[in-house]
């Protein structure tokens, strides 16, 4: 998230495509990273940051795929879908009274 971030922020298109990428794969990786809190409150923020992070990849991929939409449009776009996520993981933290990352600090997934 924070290369995608600093990627907008530098206006750096070059960069940003991989960046969106990769965050891609590790949204991708969610669902096989573990189980979703098991109170139905967290499970429901839990779901809704995993979605904001989703929307964040796929708007970002709007950039390079032809929607017809101005690029500061869709800039603007996946960084409120990143500021919803972060939104909703800080809240899990409160709610499970731990941190709640969907990406770990070293950009990898545990093995399964």
């Amino acid at each position: 998230m924070g290369v995608v971030r600093a990627d907008i922020q530098a206006a750096n298109g070059l960069e940003l495509r991989p960046a969106c990428q990769r965050l891609g794969t590790i949204v991708d990786g969610v669902p096989g990273a573990g189980a979703p809190p098991v109170t139905s409150t967290a499970g429901q923020t839990w779901n809704a940051g995993a979605a904001a992070y989703a929307q964040a990849v796929s708007t970002c991929g709007n950039l390079f795929d032809g929607t017809p939409l101005p690029p500061t449009v869709l800039l603007a776009r996946t960084t409120e879908a990143l500021n919803t996520a972060d939104g909703h993981w800080a809240r899990l933290a409160a709610q499970i009274g731990a941190p709640a990352q969907i990406i770990p600090a070293n950009g990898q997934l545990p093995a399964r």
